[in-house]
């Protein structure tokens, strides 16, 4: 009986199938033979699983674990490491200069990665990827960091250590011996630092000895903030994304959503007020340069996110 005649003999539907599956597993073959032996990134070392799927990468993101597992990965494997199929993370300090250093005569701006860089929100200095807009804000933003204008916010900041040291040694007079957590305290006074440098107004955590709510929040939302890059890499993803997170995630970003534009809003009002005060914190140059409301409360943001992450990773 030849292959026709069987053929003749299957219903369109049960062919159909069995086509589609043998279609699928030589697409699957197919890709990972390429992934593993031809693709241009083959010869770098890495998880088997990040050479032919965004997977990897997407478990260590929303494990909350992304720094250590990437670190865990450099030990293994080396400076170079494949995470996903069109990605590498390097961890060298060439790398590091080559990657985030300023853009001069002699150097070009290194374009920012698309999916890497989405943050499903307005695109703002830290997710900006056209360079010139780049360029434009962060000289908007260097203002305020420059030496002349820390030494200005310099009052500040022992204003809030000086009550930090004093709060500290009160808790932990009254802990009876059972201590402070000085990894949560330490958010209270980069916050209220923070808040101060740049809202022109403090969040109060080291004073009330507690974390503001808003830290809650963007503790809480951090997870519904990178879904956005990862539905892009996994576009299946979005039939399960609403699984993937709670639903008190997703309510505590809007929440914080809300607080932020308020802020904002708030911060405008004192300079509409007060034109001085457009040297006195971040973001007097960035209100007086006319950006909207959308973009400064994207920026508003981001910037707490930072400090979030730059006081809770550790090294």
């Amino acid at each position: 009986m030849t292959l026709v005649e069987v053929a003749s003999m299957v219903s369109p539907t049960v062919l159909l199938a069995c086509l589609s599956v043998v279609g699928l597993l030589c697409y699957l073959v197919g890709w990972y033979g390429y992934t593993f032996y031809f693709h241009p990134l083959a010869k770098y070392p890495g998880p088997k699983l990040a050479a032919v799927s965004h997977t990897w990468l997407a478990w260590a993101w929303v494990s909350g674990r992304y720094p250590t597992i990437i670190q865990n990965a450099h030990r293994k494997y080396g400076n170079i490491v494949r995470v996903a199929p069109n990605e590498l993370s390097f961890n060298t300090v060439q790398a590091h200069r080559d990657i985030y250093s300023t853009p001069s005569r002699n150097k070009k701006p290194f374009i920012k990665d698309r999916l890497f860089y989405n943050n499903g929100d307005v695109r703002v200095l830290f997710y900006e990827l056209d360079a010139t807009e780049h360029a434009r804000q962060r000289k908007l933003l260097a203002t305020g960091f420059s030496a002349a204008a820390m030494r200005n916010q310099e009052h500040v900041v022992h204003q809030y250590v000086d009550l930090f040291v004093q709060k500290i040694g009160g808790l932990s007079t009254a802990s009876q011996g059972t201590g402070v957590n000085v990894v949560e305290a330490v958010l209270w006074l980069g916050f209220d630092i923070m808040g101060e440098m740049t809202f022109s107004e403090s969040f109060g955590a080291v004073e009330a000895s507690k974390s503001h709510f808003w830290i809650s929040l963007l503790r809480d939302g951090a997870h519904a903030a990178i879904l956005p890059s990862l539905a892009e890499r996994m576009p299946l993803l979005r039939f399960i994304m609403p699984y993937m997170i709670t639903k008190s995630a997703i309510e505590n970003r809007t929440k914080h959503y809300a607080y932020t534009t308020e802020a904002v809003r708030k911060r405008v009002r004192l300079q509409d007020k007060n034109p001085e005060k457009e040297t006195a914190d971040l973001f007097g140059p960035v209100i007086a340069s006319g950006m909207d409301e959308a973009s400064l409360v994207a920026l508003a943001q981001a910037m707490p996110r930072s400090t979030f992450y730059a006081q809770t990773q550790r090294a």
